[in-house]
């Protein structure tokens, strides 16, 4: 008797499986997981922005060193496609290339408003601000004296 007992248990292991409550937690765990993941893997238009002002004040920088070095004035336009450097301005010099090179926006702009920055030899800029229309919104830059850019919502 007891060895038919413990035949029983074990063909009762066997056969077991999982229950529906079990993958339906798992399924529900997964189910979370990738909803996180999904979230931090697709950046959204704020973050986008914040980063691209970011590397706006790099290029700023850089454009300040450039246009002392060169001893040239340096520009910078933006329009809905994207912005770009020029030596001089965008109507009667040609654009820069390298860091300073033509870049998209990372994120749909429908309109820009705001004015042409120059960077000279002189070390303070007139401040300036551009807004930035997306389809989710509108974007305030702010580009101070030191070239400094700061996002305003």
């Amino acid at each position: 008797m007891r060895q038919g007992h413990l035949s029983r248990i074990e063909s009762f292991r066997a056969n077991r499986g999982f229950t529906f409550l079990e993958l339906l937690v798992v399924i529900t765990i997964l189910g979370i997981v990738a909803f996180t993941v999904s979230l931090s893997a697709t950046p959204s238009e704020q973050r986008l922005i914040a980063h691209e002002v970011d590397r706006l004040n790099a290029l700023f920088r850089l454009a300040h060193s450039e246009a002392a070095l060169r001893g040239r004035p340096l520009s910078w336009e933006a329009d809905e496609s994207g912005y770009a450097f020029f030596e001089g301005s965008a109507a009667t010099n040609r654009a820069l290339d390298g860091s300073l090179r033509r870049r998209d926006w990372p994120f749909a702009v429908e309109s820009v408003e705001g004015p042409t920055v120059v960077f000279g030899l002189e070390p303070l800029l007139p401040p300036a601000q551009f807004r930035l229309v997306t389809n989710r919104g509108e974007t305030v830059l702010l580009v101070d004296a030191f070239g400094t850019v700061t996002l305003v919502q």
